[in-house]
């Protein structure tokens, strides 16, 4: 997803940092990587990716996404929108995270979104523990369906 090119970015330029930084990452890796990019490579990959896409003049909604997306309350213009990015990023961390299949999705999401609640309110959105399964489901789905298509970009 975009939101995350700047990780492809550092990726593709210097991946042995790369790889250091996702070794050192704790295990839902969605509270440490920004901290140890931050560590080890003085700029985080949110800022990387607003500085590219600002560079390649992306829509300025997009720009916004990718440079708040684990911060949708910093956000000026496009809260709604990066919000739903950010759930969309802790879901599929979430779902790909085996030890993680069986649990209760809510109590981790408002665990690793402190001001989750207060922010979804705030925007409408109606999260809970039903609505985030049902994504769940949907997401796993969709990996299973489009697995062989990854397989051919992975093998």
């Amino acid at each position: 997803l975009i939101h995350d090119i700047g990780k492809l970015a550092v990726f593709m330029t210097r991946p042995e940092e790369y790889l250091k930084i996702q070794d050192q990452k704790d295990a839902s890796g969605y509270l440490s990587t920004r901290k140890i990019e931050l560590k080890q490579l003085g700029i985080d990959h949110c800022e990387i990716g607003f500085q590219l896409l600002t560079r390649w003049m992306f829509p300025e909604q997009l720009i916004e996404v990718v440079a708040f997306h684990h911060h949708p309350e910093k956000c000026t213009n496009s809260v709604l929108y990066t919000t739903i990015i950010q759930i969309s990023d802790l879901l599929s961390i979430l779902v790909v995270n085996e030890e993680e299949q069986d649990a209760e999705l809510y109590p981790q999401f408002t665990t690793l979104l402190p001001g989750g609640k207060i922010l979804w309110q705030e925007q409408k959105l109606s999260i809970n523990e039903e609505k985030l399964q049902e994504w769940r489901l949907a997401l796993l789905a969709s990996i299973e369906k489009d697995s062989a298509i990854l397989n051919i970009f992975t093998s």
